[in-house]
This record gives structure tokens, C-alpha cells and sequence, in this order.
């Protein structure tokens, strides 16, 4: 088991390592497994990369965030170049097409609205667009609406989920997961080993057709 010291020092090589973070800003205080993260950084997309670069580090058991997004110099990024950023992010992903999302840009605040199918698609579209430099607030109104009827009567299929999740764990790594699926809900009960796989978990039941809600019951060995 790592000490405290040992914790602290991985957590500050991961954010030194990681390069969607500038790392020499944030103050990393560790106790019994406990990660503290303090400091100022440039975006809120930033604040998400710190946190994710501390759950990757072994060991970390809960992180308190308390980072903070300092004001961008005037004129630093303009709502126009924002905007045409988001639009970039959304014609890059396959989906949802770019015209299903409506975006408005206001003092660095992002507004996105419309809808897609999968709340995979939503997911994945709302943790690019806060990524962006200059994104000072993200406010989603958009909706996960399936795109026919056959679409929303679709049931998720345990098997593809279980499936899912062999194909993200390696086998020496994977624990027993069990996935229960009632109407358009799964359930995932069991034990994972880190932050790491249980993310690689509920990905894979967020990205099987027909899963409208993800409930994480999972719980880290020691």
C-alpha cells in the first residue's frame, strides 16, 4: 500500500504528464487514500482533465476538487471563435449529426440545445465541447430522444453489455460484474479494482442501444 507521500508524489507526475493540464498551478495534498486538488486553471475543461488524471493514479480512493476557473484576460477568446470551435467539436463526432444541436455562446458560457439518440452521444459531445479553451460555463438543455418508434421500444441486451465490458477489461484485471437490465435502466453491481475500470464499466453500458439510465452500484476492492 502506498503511503501518503508516495500517493501525493504519483498524483503530481500523472498531472505533470497529462497534456491538457498545466500542471504547476495545483497544490496535491494525500491522506489514506484521500486526494485533495487545490488551485486556479484556465478552464473548465482543464478542472476535468485534473480530476481525471488523479482517479487514473492507483490508490486514489476519493478526490476532493477543490479547483477553481481563473477569469480569461478580456479579449482572450471571443464568443464568435468559441462558437466556431463547438461547431468544430460537434462536425467531428459521427454523432449526433452537427445540425441536431443548436449552440449559443454568450460571455464564454455555452448553452447547447436540441437532441440526439443515445445519451452515449450526449455524454461524449457534452465532455469535448467543456474541453475547449475559452469555455467558461456549460449549460445543456439537450435531450436524449430516440429517432423512431422501433428505437424506443428497443430493450438493452445483457449479453452485448456483458460483452462490452470483457472487451475493456484486461482478463487478468476483470472482476466479477453483474449487470442487471430492467426496462431501459442497467444496473452494475460487483467490485472493480480502480477509478479507471469502473469508467471503463459504465462506458460500456452507456454505449449499448437502448440505455437510457446507467445506476453504479460498483464498489473498489481494497
Amino acid at each position: 500500500m502506498k503511503t501518503d507521500l508516495q500517493l501525493q508524489q504519483d498524483v503530481v507526475a500523472e498531472l505533470d504528464w497529462e497534456p491538457a493540464v498545466q500542471a504547476a498551478p495545483i497544490a496535491v495534498l494525500a491522506r489514506h487514500g484521500v486526494v485533495c486538488l487545490r488551485g486556479a486553471l484556465a478552464s473548465p475543461g482543464e478542472v476535468w482533465s485534473a480530476e481525471r488524471a488523479a482517479w487514473r493514479v492507483a490508490g486514489v480512493r476519493a478526490l476532493q476538487q477543490q479547483l477553481t476557473v481563473r477569469q480569461a484576460s478580456a479579449g482572450r477568446y471571443c464568443d464568435t471563435d468559441i462558437a466556431h470551435a463547438v461547431r468544430n467539436v460537434l462536425s467531428w463526432l459521427v454523432q449526433p449529426p452537427a445540425h441536431a444541436v443548436q449552440v449559443v455562446v454568450q460571455g464564454g458560457s455555452v448553452g447547447l440545445s436540441g437532441h440526439v439518440r443515445l445519451p452515449a452521444q450526449k455524454h461524449d459531445m457534452l465532455h469535448a465541447v467543456q474541453r475547449l479553451a475559452g469555455v467558461q460555463a456549460l449549460n445543456d438543455m439537450v435531450q436524449v430522444q430516440p429517432g423512431n418508434a422501433a428505437a424506443q421500444q428497443e430493450m438493452p441486451d445483457r449479453c452485448q453489455i456483458e460483452a462490452a465490458i470483457r472487451r475493456r477489461m484486461p482478463p487478468a484485471a476483470l472482476l466479477p460484474v453483474r449487470v442487471l437490465v430492467q426496462d431501459s435502466g442497467v444496473t452494475l453491481s460487483g467490485l472493480v479494482r480502480s477509478p479507471v475500470e469502473r469508467a471503463l464499466v459504465r462506458h460500456a453500458a452507456w454505449g449499448t442501444p437502448g440505455v437510457l439510465a446507467v445506476h453504479d452500484r460498483l464498489q473498489l476492492t481494497g
